[in-house]
């Protein structure tokens, strides 16, 4: 329950800021970086146990959380950044501008405008990414004690 609840927290505060950040600032190849987050979402994470094993074995992370938070956000992260990036598109510039027009600075803006009117699709990310981190028994069952399963 630590490891998913601290998953979703981490993976919830970095998509934030990146999914806002892919849609309302001016970038060349958004499109790649989308089709990106994509793949990484498709990779197959029983590819990886072998490798990652090796990983925290020869760093001493085995039957830690550590060893489990860090490649849950690395599955989760692209399924959080997906979803925000999609609710953030849907949302209207105007409110964005009019907050910029009444003198708040970028950074106000999308902390008291922006996010507020946002906390419905957080709430569902968070709940998706949730549910993501506790299905990863393999994952955990592997890392947490040390022994293959």
């Amino acid at each position: 329950m630590v490891v998913a609840c601290a998953t979703t927290t981490l993976a919830l505060l970095i998509a934030v800021r990146a999914a806002y950040a892919l849609v309302r600032l001016p970038m060349r190849g958004k499109p790649k970086v989308l089709a990106a987050v994509l793949c990484a979402s498709m990779f197959p994470g029983v590819a990886i146990l072998t490798p990652m094993f090796q990983l925290f074995t020869d760093i001493r992370w085995l039957g830690t959380y550590q060893a489990l938070i860090v490649p849950n956000i690395s599955f989760a992260l692209p399924l959080a950044l997906w979803i925000l990036t999609s609710f953030f598109a849907a949302m209207p510039w105007e409110l964005e501008k009019a907050a910029l027009a009444d003198g708040a600075t970028p950074a106000q803006a999308f902390c008291k405008v922006l996010l507020p009117l946002a906390v419905p699709g957080l709430f569902t990310t968070a709940i998706i990414v949730f549910f993501s981190a506790w299905d990863e028994y393999l994952l955990a069952s592997l890392l947490s004690s040390g022994n293959p399963p």
